[in-house]
């Protein structure tokens, strides 16, 4: 555009004295006169200059329309984002209703997104199990038809995805977790009791490297045991009706995991939504540790830490479980533990400060405020990218398909006492 306008004033300075002239000058065997032909080019000049902003004003509103549709589709996509973890410069993100790896890369615009689907797939997994070549002890061990009936896992085989998380040493597999609860009508299914390894390598991202089915019972037995250390008999009850038909009679959820994070020592560690543990008569948010590689054997060796979510004397259940390499830190997001509204916060919490059993309190949380005036839409996962990307906090919406979602932010890592 400043090239025509300068061609435009150019042709203007140069036909100054042409303009008064009455002299005549060739113009293809025909003579016309100075001051028409510089009129003329004048003419042109203003003609095309005025064309060019009208080509530029319509294609700047035409990519800005693109944008609006390409963020409108962005919301649509993730009104139910429950899981996402960032690395360089793209972010994987899950749906809780669709056993589908979203990938978004981070854009220009200081945003991430949306790239393309991928699909998960279970071919290896499925030939290396019929090759009979798992790790001994390994929980990899159902047969393929039990785990999925498809090369590509749908829901029948994988569904409520809540969590990933990523080895800070090692960016080329994620982790993804189901919440391993009961359904909204009480009912168990094997497709939500799932943790599975997913490569993101070029050429095998999507593929399932890693399939644990077998969690849930490990989790339940951990949790009976803290009951009974709390003694804390509503959580007793509640994990022994859960088990039962009486779970759908009284549509009981049950365990509720929502966050899935793994420190530089290898350690992963579980968030739960919900149950909360009541010890002298307060509720406590529940975290279970264990080594990642132990997580896909038979029996896991947990060790459970309570955390003291307080915040305008509401207790919280986690919702979002982030490791920040930088701060050596666990960001725990929390809302509701039921799913109904609590204002969201995001909390700090050093996880090697503490000995597990002891009640453990954030050292700082802090309140997520976002331009959401119907108390539906909620964050329910953190994306940190890494500090030569983006030196800041991405959050996402979950909805439950009922308003708007996509991605929050970006926030200041100082806004949530994070250094720089």
């Amino acid at each position: 555009m400043s090239g025509v306008i300068l061609a435009w004033l150019a042709a203007i300075v140069s036909n100054l004295d042409t303009l008064a002239s009455s002299k005549k000058m060739v113009l293809f065997k025909w003579k016309a006169p100075k001051k028409v032909v510089g009129y003329a080019l004048i003419i042109i000049s203003t003609v095309a200059l005025v064309w060019q902003w009208l080509t530029d004003y319509q294609l700047k509103r035409q990519l800005q329309e693109t944008m609006e549709v390409v963020s409108l589709q962005d919301e649509s996509l993730f009104e139910e984002a429950s899981g996402g973890v960032a690395m360089e410069n793209v972010a994987y993100i899950v749906d809780d209703e669709r056993p589908i790896l979203f990938k978004l890369e981070f854009n220009k615009d200081k945003s991430y997104r949306f790239k393309r689907e991928i699909p998960l797939v279970l071919g290896p997994f499925k030939k290396q199990e019929e090759q009979n070549v798992n790790t001994a002890g390994s929980a990899q061990i159902a047969s393929s038809a039990a785990i999925c009936g498809s090369e590509i896992a749908d829901k029948d085989c994988v569904d409520d995805f809540e969590a990933i998380a990523v080895r800070p040493s090692n960016n080329e597999s994620i982790y993804m977790v189901t919440s391993h609860s009961n359904t909204q009508n009480g009912r168990p299914d094997k497709s939500r009791e799932r943790l599975i390894e997913v490569s993101v390598k070029p050429g095998t991202e999507g593929q399932i490297t890693k399939f644990q089915e077998n969690l849930r019972s490990s989790i339940v037995k951990e949790l009976h045991r803290v009951a009974a250390s709390q003694q804390d008999q509503n959580l007793e009850r509640l994990l022994q009706t859960m088990q039962t038909s009486e779970a759908r009679r009284q549509r009981i959820r049950g365990v509720q995991v929502e966050g899935l994070a793994i420190d530089e020592s290898d350690y992963a560690y579980l968030g739960l939504r919900e149950p909360l543990v009541q010890h002298g008569g307060v509720l406590y948010a529940i975290v279970l540790r264990a080594k990642l590689g132990e997580l896909f054997t038979d029996s896991p060796a947990f060790q459970t830490f309570l955390l003291n979510l307080d915040y305008n004397h509401n207790r919280y259940g986690i919702v979002s479980l982030d490791y920040d390499p930088r701060s050596k830190q666990m960001l725990v997001l929390g809302n509701h533990p039921e799913g109904k509204w609590f204002e969201p916060i995001l909390c700090l919490w050093n996880s090697n400060a503490g000995n597990p059993e002891e009640i453990q309190t954030p050292s700082r949380c802090t309140e997520v405020k976002f331009n959401r005036e119907d108390r539906i839409s909620k964050p329910e996962l953190v994306l940190l990218p890494p500090k030569e990307v983006f030196n800041g906090i991405f959050m996402f919406l979950d909805s439950d398909g009922k308003a708007p979602g996509g991605q929050i932010g970006p926030y200041q890592r100082s806004y949530f006492g994070l250094s720089d």
